[in-house]
């Protein structure tokens, strides 16, 4: 159990925490930070705590059920279920945080009224077609992987005809939008690969895809760590430089 908790401690586990904890020095170090970007921080340490318990089945496979008994022999064994239900509520906030850096309002009310849509659709999809205990949502992971992918373009599109071009790395949303999108550029193709069993019992593809799995975390949420701290700090260093101390004479 020990090396299980191991190789996904530093497959995914470590670069959240990294992630939330740049976050939280960002909060502590800019004034008055926008509201998503606060949200954004406590969604990266929901993210965490929601990994973590994530991995109570494999906890209680590894102990025969000494912990975590009440899963043994339920629909809870498998941890399907947690991570369909925050798949979808993750998808939504990205949306949301993408939307809202939109200028335009008729686009932002079209991608809000796409968001819902999705929220909808996906339950009703978990409702009528989709047993979320016995497996990932392939609806969700395709439909919101699309929904993100155009919401990031608009964005990306957005700064490329603006002033902000000039100074983009000091955007927070930047480093947020091309992490994930590199993620899900990635990994959704993987998981549709594997997901209609083309080569769903191959060993060296498991092997494969979390290699790829633990590089593409890696470089999302290094790319939040990286955009927390250079924003922080290039902010307190343009301070200094419009604001000098003035020298002792």
């Amino acid at each position: 159990m020990l090396d299980a908790f191991v190789n996904t401690f530093f497959r995914g586990y470590l670069w959240i925490l990294l992630a939330a904890i740049s976050g939280t020095i960002y909060l502590l170090k800019v004034k008055n930070p926008p509201l998503l970007n606060r949200i954004f921080v406590w969604f990266l340490w929901l993210t965490l705590v929601v990994d973590l318990s994530g991995f109570y089945s494999a906890i209680g496979y590894y102990t025969n059920y000494k912990y975590f008994a009440f899963a043994n022999g339920t629909k809870y064994i498998q941890n399907y279920w947690l991570y369909n239900i925050f798949k979808t509520i993750a998808f939504v906030f990205y949306f949301y945080f993408f939307i809202f850096q939109l200028k335009s309002r008729q686009l932002r009310k079209i991608m809000l009224w796409v968001t819902w849509i999705f929220f909808f659709t996906a339950w009703a999809n978990y409702y009528f077609f989709t047993d979320i205990f016995l497996g990932y949502s392939s609806f969700t992971a395709i439909g919101g992987t699309f929904i993100l992918l155009l919401c990031i373009a608009l964005y990306l599109y957005q700064i490329l005809r603006s002033d902000k071009i000039l100074d983009f790395y000091r955007e927070l949303p930047f480093y947020v939008a091309i992490g994930t999108l590199l993620w899900h550029i990635t990994i959704t193709p993987l998981f549709i690969y594997n997901q209609f069993a083309i080569m769903h019992s191959s060993e060296d593809f498991v092997s494969m895809y979390l290699k790829i799995l633990t590089l593409m975390n890696f470089i999302m949420y290094g790319s939040f760590t990286v955009g927390f701290l250079i924003v922080a700090f290039s902010r307190k260093y343009k301070k200094t430089i419009m604001n000098p101390k003035p020298e002792n004479i």
